[in-house]
């Protein structure tokens, strides 16, 4: 919901770095994020679709993403999980798929205390810039195996 993507320079003199060189930095990374994706499958369609399609399989990790609970954080997403029985039917889903699972989101009494209880529980100092200015962020990853 919020304007992010390629940068662009309106006026060169207003940045310490050109555009050539701003881009080639992009270069020197590029190769090794497409060698690590090279096996990964990115998908744009209902987490509850994907959960059933791929989490039928041991040997599948399933990096899951949902829009974060509304408490925990501004509206970014076009396809919001407002309400916690929508997170309740993703953690449903999760719980019951035989992949091997990690959860992203901040920490919430919903997921620490009713839905993620008996999962492994890790936490990032992170931070975003999101709204323009910089603000430090606890992420917390939840997983089904160790």
């Amino acid at each position: 919901m919020r304007k992010t993507g390629w940068r662009h320079y309106v006026d060169a003199g207003t940045s310490s770095a050109s555009m050539p060189r701003y881009l080639a930095g992009y270069l020197e990374r590029m190769l090794p994020a497409a060698e690590r994706l090279a096996a990964v499958s990115l998908e744009s369609r209902p987490a509850l679709d994907l959960v059933a399609a791929y989490g039928r399989h041991r040997s599948t990790l399933l990096y899951v993403d949902p829009p974060y609970l509304r408490a925990t954080r501004a509206r970014n997403s076009r396809h919001e999980m407002t309400g916690e029985d929508a997170h309740r039917e993703l953690a449903e889903a999760l719980h019951t798929c035989r992949a091997t699972v990690v959860l992203s989101g901040y920490a919430s009494e919903l997921y620490d205390t009713d839905l993620y209880t008996s999962w492994h529980r890790t936490t990032l100092e992170t931070g975003t810039s999101q709204g323009g200015q910089w603000s430090a962020r606890t992420e917390v990853l939840w997983s089904n195996r160790p």
